[in-house]
């Protein structure tokens, strides 16, 4: 990330129904949030300053991974898997 608030948005498709959990890791002077959202923009899990979130995801249809910036800048890696 490279400026205060700034929002990457990735398009993910479940190949499974069930739940999913997205976990980031980033430097320790940044602030980041992820949100799962569906195909209607509904925020189906956040993680608040925390590192994850979980979400129940469908098989075969398309959601929303947004990851924010909240303070500070650097590098950040998310990882998913279902649970």
């Amino acid at each position: 990330m490279y400026y205060q608030y700034q929002k990457n948005t990735y398009e993910y498709t479940a190949p499974e129904t069930g739940t999913y959990v997205f976990q980031l890791t980033a430097d320790a002077s940044c602030d980041f949030r992820v949100s799962v959202l569906d195909e209607q923009g509904y925020k189906l899990g956040s993680s608040g300053y925390s590192a994850s979130c979980y979400a129940e995801l469908t098989a075969g249809r398309s959601y929303q991974i947004v990851v924010e910036q909240h303070s500070g800048t650097g590098d950040y890696s998310l990882f998913l898997q279902k649970e």
